[in-house]
């Protein structure tokens, strides 16, 4: 699949800016031989309208998201953004009907219908796996083609980000009166600064800043009425239907910008590689699609890679994918007096090497950080 036109401002000019070779299709983790696996060439494009660099190059998401993977969600910031989403969510809508999209995990429904039992709740999913949570509809969908009721307001935790239409999405939402939405995305903008080796990639397809989310929802007539930054980590928003919205222009100032920052990060995040040595055997963490940015680029240290390490128990002792290698937990360093782990976990860093200390207090790490701008 291939996007011919901006995902933010529909433009159909866009500029070749980097190829990222040989990549996997998947950041899950398989159960079957590594020759079954696929790779391709992303192919990362950027908008001389609006400036938003984003992939071309899409892969099916019945494939995307075949392999279960990022559960996650009790790790010590997850369930802090978790609880601090549910705040935002319930102090913000007097709604008692919700439809959660992606929500398959259940840890957001369940916080919400704690509040309230009786609740109107519904979980829209890709994964066809119904978790049976007691009084959730679950119903497996893609919500790029659903039919939405104007009763339910939207809740998407880091869903919108995977969106491959999100401005289709959005005017169909407007389309079926959807009264209101609530958001919590990645914070790019921060992940850009920091030079993060990976946040935007094969899942999330594209740049997104708060003057790009702001312009997509008030060109279908959503004004924002909260924000909410979660640390360096999220962004939460309340976006609401209103008549009174008046579109949001993205300013131009800031395609040369983007265009410089991305050709930079690009370069830097290549290099950095190509200048690592790593004598010793060593482990890789986490897995998903930072670990298999690090395992591509220091292939010529296959020999040494002992294997991945995750906190997601649905990967352990599988394979992961695009890779040789196996998901083990992190306790797995406990079996070594000495070990070395290549780390790169962006935002999760401390807390991840806070998790391995504990287990064994002589790992050496190697941190891929770029430097930041």
């Amino acid at each position: 699949m291939i996007r011919t036109k901006c995902v933010i401002c529909d433009n159909i000019i866009l500029e070749d800016i980097y190829t990222d070779k040989n990549a996997s299709i998947s950041i899950g983790s398989s159960i079957h031989p590594i020759e079954d696996d696929i790779n391709t060439d992303l192919q990362f494009v950027i908008c001389n309208d609006c400036g938003c660099v984003q992939l071309s190059t899409l892969i099916d998401v019945n494939i995307l998201y075949k392999y279960s993977h990022n559960n996650t969600f009790n790790t010590p910031t997850w369930s802090q953004h978790h609880n601090e989403f549910f705040n935002f969510i319930v102090e913000n809508t007097t709604n008692n009907s919700f439809l959660e999209i992606g929500g398959q995990s259940g840890v957001l429904s369940q916080k919400i219908l704690q509040k309230n039992p009786f609740y109107d709740y519904t979980i829209l999913d890709l994964c066809d796996k119904n978790p049976n949570i007691q009084n959730v509809l679950f119903i497996a969908g893609n919500c790029e083609d659903y039919t939405y009721t104007s009763k339910s307001t939207i809740l998407m935790s880091h869903v919108f980000e995977h969106l491959y239409n999100p401005t289709s999405f959005i005017e169909r939402i407007a389309k079926d009166k959807v009264p209101e939405i609530f958001l919590s995305i990645p914070n790019m903008e921060i992940s850009l600064k920091n030079s993060s080796i990976s946040f935007i990639h094969i899942e999330h397809t594209f740049y997104l800043s708060v003057e790009m989310l702001h312009s997509m929802f008030s060109k279908h007539g959503y004004i924002c009425k909260s924000v909410y930054p979660f640390k360096t980590h999220s962004f939460f928003f309340h976006f609401v239907l209103s008549d009174e919205c008046k579109p949001i222009e993205i300013s131009k100032e800031n395609v040369n910008l983007y265009k410089t920052q991305f050709s930079t990060y690009f370069e830097r995040r290549s290099k950095i590689f190509k200048d690592m040595i790593v004598d010793s055997n060593f482990y890789i963490a986490p897995s998903g699609h930072f670990g298999q940015f690090i395992y591509r680029n220091l292939e010529r240290y296959k020999d040494k890679m002992l294997g991945f390490l995750d906190n997601d128990q649905s990967k352990i002792g599988k394979r992961m994918y695009g890779t040789h290698l196996i998901n083990y937990p992190m306790n797995e360093i406990q079996k070594h007096k000495e070990i070395t782990v290549v780390l790169f976990a962006g935002p999760y860093l401390s807390e991840i090497m806070k998790q391995l200390l504990d287990y064994n207090p002589l790992v050496k790490f190697i941190n891929v950080i770029l430097d930041s701008y």
